[in-house]
C-alpha cells in the first residue's frame, strides 16, 4: 500500500490536487484550494495509526488489577500503623520512622507479618515470595569526618557523610573468635609486662592494663566482649605472675572473623539507587532472610540483638520479589532506609509490577495490535526515507508538523527496540528458571526489566503527547481550528521569548527562596524542589504560613513580589502576545484552503446522509445530481476566486470600527467647532456691548 506524504509543505496549498480533478462533482471554487490537513486519505491513516497506539498503550496494559496488586504491597508494608519506638502507645507508619527503634519495630511487625505470615504459607494472602527476602546495609568508616580542634573532645568517634571514599568494607557485629583473639592478646600483654620482680600490686596493675589494651582493640563494642577479654587478662597475667607454664593460645594474631562482612557490588550484582540524602552504592553487606517464617523471625530478632543497626550505618536497602499465581504478574519491592548524619530517617518505597508471561498464546490480541502498530511504524518510516530521497531532507523537513512527525517516528523506533530486547532478555535462547536461579540473580535480573520497561514508558509518554499534537493539524477541516492554530504559529516567536523570560523569573525567585527558606521550610529544601514549588506556585499553592515561619522579615516582600511579577505582569503578557498575534494574524490566508465543514457539520452530514438514501432508492445517478447548497455567508465571502470585489468579513468589521471611531472623532470635533462658535457670538456681543457704552460715554461728555 502505497502512503502519501503525511504532511506535506504549505507551498501545496497552490498546487491541484486529486480533488480538484472531480470539476462534475465538486464546485469550481474547491477546485484551486488544497486542504490545510493535508488530504483525505492521509487523516484516515493517521487516524488508524493513532487508534493502535491507543489500544496498545491503553487496553493492552491490563485491567486495573495491575493497580491494586502494588497499591495492595504498599498499604501492607508502608501504610499499616506499628507502635512507636519512644512510645509504644503511638501508632506509627513507615514514612514516620524517626529512630533506630521505630525501624526495628517495623521490621518485626509490617514487614515480617506481611513476608513472613505465621499462619498461612502467602504473603498478603495470594502471594508467593521467589528467591530470598535480602536485606543490605551500607556503612561509613570511623573518623570520616573531620572535626575543629575546639570539639574534638566530644566525641570519640566522628561518622560523615557517605561517599565512595567513606564507605566500609570492614566486618563488624559480633566477632565469632573473640575469645582467641582476647586470649592471644592477654597472653602477649603479660608476658611482656613483669620483670624480674614481681609484685601483688604488679599483677592488679597488670590485668587492668591489659584490659584497657584489649578493650581499645574492639573499639565502641568494646563492652560487649568485656568479660572475655578481662578473663583472658585475669588468667594471663596470673599466670606470668606465678611463673606457670603458660602456653602461648596462637603462633601469631589470628584475623578477626565477624558476623557481617562486606560485599562488593558485581557479587551483588546491584548498581546504585539514588535515594533522599544521597547515592547508596550496590555493595554493602547482605543479609538474605530464610524463607521458613519462624527462621526469618528468629533471624530477624538475632540481627538486632547483634545490633545490625548501629551509629555507623547510613542505609538499608530491602528487596524482594513476589510473584502472583493468579494474575502471573511479579512486583519487584524496594524499601530504602536512610540514616544521614543529620539524625533524621528518611524512607522510600517503590513497587514495580512486571509482566513476564505477556506473550503466551493467550495473548493473540494483544501481540496482534502490537505487531499492527510495529507495521504502521515501518511503512511511515520507509514513506519518510522515500520522501529525502526523491526529495532533499532539507526541503522535507521545512514543515513544522513533518518535523514533529519523524522525532514520533524516531520515538516510535526506539520503543520497538527497547520491547524487542526485553522479550529477548524474557524469551531467548537462555530461557530463565525464575523459581531456581538465585536471589542476586534473580533481583539483577528483574530490576534490569523494570528499568528497561521504565524508560519504555517514558518514551512513550512523550509519543503520546506528539501523537494528540499532530491530530491537531487534521483538526483544521474545521476554520475555526485552522485560525486558532495560525494564532498559536503567528505568536510561536514571542512565545518562545516569553517563556524564557519566564523562566528566568522562575529560576530567580527560585534561589531567592532556597537561600532565605531552605533551612526549615520542606518547599525550598533543595534548589530542584524550591523551582517544583514555585511551578505549584502558579495554581496558587504557595504556602505563606511555612515561608514566614523559615523566615518572617523576607516572606511578605517574597509572597507579593512574586505574585505581582508572575501572576498579574507575566500571565497579562501572555495573554497580550495571543491578542497582538490574532490582530496581525493574515485572515485572508484562510480562503487558500478548502474545509469541508464550511457549511455546518450537521448541515454537511445531513446532506450526505440525505444523498446516500436518495442513491438508495433512485439510484447513483439520481444522487450525483444533488449539490449541497452553500450558505449565503460562504457564497458571499468565500468565494475569492469568482469575487474579486467582495470584501473581507474581517475588514467589513475592521472598516465598520473605524468608522465608528472617525464618526465619534467627528462628532467631538463638531461639539468643539459649536462651543467655539459659540463663544465667539458671546465675545463679539460683548464687543459690542463696549463701543455701544463707549458711544454713550462720549456723548455725555460732549453733552456736558
Amino acid at each position: 500500500m502505497k502512503i502519501e506524504q503525511v504532511h506535506p509543505e504549505e507551498s501545496r496549498a497552490a498546487e491541484k490536487t486529486a480533488w480538484s480533478e472531480e470539476k462534475s462533482v465538486k464546485p469550481a471554487r474547491e477546485s484551486n484550494r488544497a486542504r490545510a490537513y493535508g488530504s483525505a486519505r492521509e487523516a484516515v491513516a493517521f487516524l488508524l495509526f493513532l487508534s493502535l497506539f491507543v489500544a496498545v498503550t491503553v487496553y493492552n496494559r491490563g485491567s486495573s488489577a495491575t493497580f491494586y496488586y502494588s497499591d495492595g504491597m504498599q498499604r501492607a508494608l508502608a501504610s499499616t500503623g506499628f507502635p512507636s519506638g519512644a512510645d509504644s502507645s503511638v501508632a506509627i507508619k513507615l514514612n514516620d520512622v524517626q529512630s533506630m527503634g521505630d525501624v526495628w519495630n517495623w521490621l518485626q511487625g509490617p514487614f515480617a507479618n506481611t513476608y513472613f505470615p505465621l499462619t498461612t504459607m502467602y504473603v498478603a494472602r495470594t502471594n508467593q515470595i521467589v528467591g530470598n527476602v535480602r536485606l543490605r546495609q551500607v556503612r561509613v568508616t570511623p573518623n570520616s569526618c573531620t572535626l575543629q580542634t575546639q570539639f574534638a573532645g566530644l566525641l570519640s568517634y566522628c561518622y560523615g557523610d557517605l561517599t565512595s571514599s567513606t564507605e566500609s568494607t570492614a566486618g563488624f557485629g559480633p566477632v565469632i573468635n573473640a575469645q582467641l583473639l582476647s586470649s592471644y592478646m592477654a597472653y602477649t600483654f603479660a608476658s611482656n609486662y613483669f620483670g624480674s620482680s614481681k609484685s601483688y600490686t604488679q599483677l592488679m596493675q597488670c590485668i587492668s592494663s591489659c584490659e584497657v589494651s584489649c578493650g581499645n582493640f574492639y573499639g565502641i563494642d568494646k563492652a560487649q566482649y568485656a568479660t572475655q577479654y578481662s578473663n583472658a587478662c585475669s588468667l594471663s597475667c596470673t599466670c606470668f605472675y606465678s611463673a606457670g607454664n603458660c602456653v602461648a593460645p596462637a603462633s601469631s594474631l589470628p584475623a578477626p572473623i565477624s558476623t557481617f562482612n562486606w560485599t562488593r557490588a558485581s557479587d551483588t550484582q546491584s548498581s546504585s539507587i539514588s535515594g533522599v540524602y544521597s547515592s547508596i552504592p550496590g555493595s554493602g553487606f547482605v543479609v538474605d532472610l530464610p524463607l521458613n517464617a519462624s527462621d526469618a523471625r528468629n533471624a530477624l530478632n538475632q540481627l538486632k540483638q547483634a545490633k545490625y543497626l548501629d551509629i555507623a550505618t547510613r542505609a538499608v536497602v530491602i528487596e524482594a520479589a513476589v510473584f502472583n499465581p493468579y494474575l502471573e504478574l511479579f512486583d519487584l519491592i524496594v524499601v530504602l532506609i536512610e540514616f544521614p548524619p543529620t539524625g533524621s530517617i528518611y524512607t522510600t518505597f517503590s513497587s514495580t509490577v512486571l509482566n513476564l508471561s505477556a506473550y503466551t498464546s493467550s495473548a493473540i490480541g494483544k501481540s496482534t495490535t502490537e505487531c499492527l502498530l510495529a507495521i504502521g511504524v515501518l511503512m511511515y518510516a520507509l514513506e519518510m526515507l522515500y520522501s529525502m530521497l526523491r526529495h532533499t531532507p532539507r526541503r522535507y523537513l521545512s514543515s513544522k508538523w513533518t518535523i514533529i512527525h519523524v522525532i514520533n517516528i524516531a520515538l516510535f523506533i526506539a520503543v520497538i527496540t527497547i520491547r524487542l530486547v526485553g522479550i529477548n532478555y524474557i524469551y531467548g535462547s537462555s530461557t530463565t528458571n525464575w523459581t531456581t536461579i538465585s536471589t542476586s540473580t534473580l533481583l539483577s535480573k528483574l530490576r534490569y526489566l523494570a528499568k528497561l520497561y521504565q524508560n519504555e514508558r517514558s518514551i512513550n509518554a512523550i509519543n503520546a503527547a506528539l501523537m494528540w499534537i499532530l491530530l491537531l493539524k487534521y483538526t483544521q477541516v474545521s476554520q475555526q481550528m485552522y485560525l486558532l492554530l495560525q494564532v498559536v504559529t503567528k505568536a510561536g516567536n514571542d512565545l518562545v521569548s516569553f517563556i524564557l523570560l519566564f523562566f528566568i523569573c522562575i529560576i530567580g525567585y527560585a534561589q531567592a527562596g532556597y537561600i532565605a527558606f531552605s533551612t526549615q521550610a520542606p518547599s525550598f529544601s533543595t534548589f530542584g524542589q524550591a523551582i517544583i514549588t514555585l511551578l505549584q506556585a502558579l495554581r496558587f499553592r504557595l504556602d505563606y504560613n511555612e515561608l514566614a515561619a523559615a523566615n518572617n522579615s523576607f516572606a511578605p516582600i517574597y509572597f507579593a513580589s512574586f505574585y505581582l511579577l508572575i501572576i498579574l505582569i507575566a500571565m497579562n503578557m501572555f495573554v497580550a502576545i495571543l491578542q497582538e498575534a490574532f490582530m496581525k494574524l493574515d485572515k485572508d490566508k484562510i480562503y487558500k484552503f478548502y474545509f469541508p465543514f464550511e457549511n455546518g457539520i450537521v448541515k454537511t452530514l445531513g446532506f450526505y446522509i440525505q444523498r446516500y438514501l436518495v442513491s438508495l432508492k433512485y439510484g447513483q445517478e439520481a444522487a450525483k445530481k444533488m449539490e449541497l447548497t452553500p450558505s449565503t455567508t460562504n457564497i458571499n465571502t468565500l468565494d475569492r476566486s469568482t469575487r474579486k470585489t467582495d470584501v473581507h468579513p474581517w475588514m467589513m468589521m475592521e472598516m465598520q470600527a473605524l468608522t465608528e471611531r472617525v464618526q465619534g472623532m467627528l462628532k467631538v470635533q463638531e461639539e468643539k467647532k459649536m462651543q467655539y462658535e459659540n463663544m465667539e457670538t458671546i465675545l463679539r456681543s460683548i464687543e459690542d456691548s463696549c463701543l455701544e457704552l463707549k458711544v454713550t460715554k462720549q456723548e455725555l461728555r460732549n453733552s456736558l
